[in-house]
């Protein structure tokens, strides 16, 4: 474990990286030298004598041209001083390999060598470029992937601020109508006031300090929804008929927060009027494996008009629907519609 932690940490370490890299490029490059007969220690000495011209024309292109030149579009400018640096580090290859190089370790060749011979400063420059090639195209490619990296996690930040801004809109909501109820039993002298109160608290704690989390447990979205149906009952009394029936394994299951109980309580905003003697709410949640099903139903009031739009397009609907987009990547399916006595809402998605 203590190898694998060092290796991780050199991995990391941007010096280590460079002089790995260069360690290959003499190998790679050396090679061939090596597979030829003569001093193999006189032609390592070549090598190491010219690579700092390597590095120097590596460093110079992918920290100054590149971000300067080639990636701000300022494709003219980089090609002119791409082509006036090779030159001049070609030419100092050259004053190295004539002046040094030659001279120490081919002298018996050195006196009939000519300094301009254009074969020998093409050779040096394409020696050196090569290299410098091979930098770049990591330089881009890291650089690539850096982009990658940084795009996915703007992607993630700005899901996440929807999201929680989503939420932020249905807690609210949620809060406003409930407290519409409870006012509707103060009004009422109802000795269920305080009963209510507390069961507001309860989900005010949930919503406060237990939902702000990617994922909950299954178990705690349905508490919260029989939570949220005693309070209604404590409003409608016995106008009210809830059928809440619940199958399947929940255990270890978990879902995105708050996502169920806007659809249980748009059944309450839009099956319930004053004029509504028999308040009729189905709710049947099935667990197959991993994948949950939800049906919910009301009756409608008496002579309502019908209007899709109105059941469709209210606040906390809006809403979950947009976070089920974002949650789920259309891997869902959502059907809401209506006759002249019910409106049913299915949905059916794939667990966390």
């Amino acid at each position: 474990m203590e190898q694998i932690s060092l290796f991780r940490k050199l991995w990391k370490n941007r010096f280590f990286l460079h002089v790995l890299f260069w360690i290959g490029i003499l190998m790679v490059f050396g090679i061939p030298y090596m597979t030829l007969e003569g001093d193999r220690l006189t032609m390592l000495y070549d090598l190491l004598i010219l690579l700092p011209v390597k590095m120097v024309a590596a460093y110079f292109t992918i920290y100054f041209l590149l971000p300067k030149f080639l990636l701000k579009k300022q494709y003219l400018n980089f090609f002119l001083l791409l082509f006036f640096s090779a030159a001049v580090f070609g030419l100092i290859n050259r004053l190295l390999q004539f002046y040094i190089i030659s001279p120490l370790y081919y002298p018996e060749t050195y006196m009939g060598l000519h300094f301009w011979k254009p074969s020998h400063l093409l050779y040096g420059i394409i020696s050196i470029y090569t290299v410098v090639a091979i930098a770049t195209a990591i330089k881009l490619l890291k650089q690539f992937y850096d982009n990658q990296k940084l795009q996915e996690q703007l992607n993630k930040e700005k899901l996440e601020a929807e999201l929680n801004l989503l939420k932020a809109q249905i807690h609210p909501h949620f809060l406003f109508n409930t407290l519409n109820n409870l006012y509707g039993l103060a009004l009422a002298n109802s000795e269920k006031t305080a009963e209510g109160i507390l069961k507001l608290s309860g989900l005010l704690d949930y919503m406060l300090y237990e939902c702000n989390v990617p994922k909950i447990s299954l178990d705690k979205e349905i508490k919260l929804i029989s939570d949220y149906l005693a309070l209604e009952r404590l409003r409608y009394g016995k106008r009210l008929k809830v059928e809440f029936n619940q199958n399947g394994n929940t255990m270890g299951k978990q879902i995105a927060p708050m996502l169920i109980l806007p659809f249980v309580e748009n059944s309450f905003k839009h099956g319930s009027s004053k004029k509504t003697k028999q308040v009729n709410i189905s709710i049947n949640l099935n667990v197959v494996n991993h994948r949950m099903i939800l049906d919910v139903e009301n009756s409608k009031p008496a002579h309502e008009s019908s209007d899709p739009s109105g059941y469709t397009e209210g606040i906390g609907l809006k809403n979950v629907k947009k976070r089920l987009e974002l949650l789920y990547n259309s891997q869902y399916i959502l059907d809401i519609n209506e006759n002249e006595l019910n409106f049913n809402i299915h949905l059916e998605l794939e667990l966390l």
